[in-house]
């Protein structure tokens, strides 16, 4: 900047002096924070982490200055120490960012990250930007599956959970064998075989405030009409099949003639009974043999991976124990048929005979059948 000045030619000698003042104005830069990397951790490895925070602020213009950050979600936050300026080139530009260290223990979540700049005087915050999540192996128990920790599963992984409503006719936990099958759905590979206990939606796929009782085992012959019913094999082999008919898996101890589709049952917490439905309708038994191409009863026993067996049935109109021929199976779904009155959708199959396997099979809702469910 040159100055220039006219000087009066009157002035008496001397020294003289002037003074220029300046008045300047800074915005804080509209800049705001793009990527955090890594985005998500694992609930059991949150130790020594280096995070890596970037903004959109180009390095030609204003540094950082002093940097503070954090991942909160309002209830939760972790303070992010060590914070150090860095720049990183994105599409041959080059940004301002930080590198911070992070040592927490924040609960399952979904958080924000916040930067606060000393020299830009501003924070800014990148919203559902970090994850915290639990894998399978995070988890004991049958209740504590949820969507995430299946979707991250990958495809024929199995994994053993704890069912703490016990096993049988006692209160050990059980343990239930399960697998991310190709369908992408998380399947029991055993059958369910809860019996002679009071189950409440506490741990139970039931509604709010409901409380049911499982009777113990008891044969019975002929239509019960709306009673919760449950067999226990007794042949060889089979001793350690439960059996229920369709009022005890939906968990109906009246009413349970209806056409509606049940939404409640008696598997554990966040899991339910498959539906009835076609190969393109999820958690069916139909989309499940599509994704194994099995096609006969030979080829689903066959497939030891899912864990189906020859398992029987008990026929309650007539009072057999069918279980003894252990020549066929078949599980409950959560469907009845549109009557409604007697005739209930499950997964059949026959080794022997016919050798079929039949996903959307009509059945006596009075009969004992083997029940296996699929995570919500």
């Amino acid at each position: 900047v040159t100055y220039g000045f006219m000087a009066d030619t009157k002035l008496t000698p001397g020294t003289y002096s002037t003074q220029v003042t300046y008045t300047a104005i800074a915005e804080t830069p509209s800049y705001t924070l793009t990527s955090v990397s890594p985005n998500e951790l694992r609930i059991n490895d949150q130790t020594a982490k280096t995070i890596t925070i970037m903004t959109s602020t180009p390095t030609s213009e204003l540094g950082l200055g002093d940097i503070t950050a954090s991942i909160t979600n309002g209830v939760n936050t972790v303070n992010l120490t060590d914070c150090t300026e860095i720049t990183a080139e994105v599409s041959s530009t080059s940004y301002r960012g930080a590198t911070c260290s992070y040592t927490g223990n924040l609960p399952v979540g979904t958080y924000n990250v916040t930067l606060t700049s000393s020299w830009h005087n501003a924070t800014y915050v990148l919203p559902n930007s970090f994850i915290i999540y639990k894998t399978i192996q995070d988890i004991t128990y049958m209740q504590e599956m949820t969507t995430d920790i299946c979707n991250r599963m990958s495809k024929n992984q199995t994994a053993t959970l704890q069912d703490p409503r016990g096993s049988y006719n006692t209160t050990t936990p059980a343990n239930y064998g399960i697998i991310k099958a190709k369908d992408g759905n998380c399947w029991m590979t055993d059958n369910l075989n809860l019996y002679n206990r009071q189950i409440s939606n506490v741990d139970s796929d039931l509604p709010v405030n409901t409380t049911i009782l499982l009777p113990d085992t008891s044969n019975w012959t002929g239509n019960i009409p709306s009673s919760i019913k449950i067999h226990r094999g007794v042949g060889t082999g089979y001793s350690n099949y439960v059996y229920y008919n369709w009022c005890a898996v939906v968990g109906l101890s009246s009413t349970c003639s209806t056409s509606e589709q049940q939404n409640q049952s008696i598997c554990p917490k966040n899991w339910q009974l498959p539906i009835n439905g076609n190969e393109d309708t999820d958690k069916t038994y139909a989309k499940l043999l599509k994704a194994y191409n099995i096609t006969n009863g030979t080829e689903l026993i066959a497939n030891t991976i899912l864990g189906f067996k020859s398992e029987g049935y008990y026929d309650a109109v007539y009072g057999l124990d069918m279980l003894a021929y252990g020549v066929n199976g078949q599980g409950w779904t959560s469907t009845p048929s549109i009557d409604g009155q007697s005739a209930y959708y499950l997964l059949y199959w026959h080794s022997e005979n016919n050798n079929s396997v039949t996903p959307q099979y009509l059945n006596y809702k009075d009969f004992a059948f083997t029940t296996r469910c699929v995570a919500r």
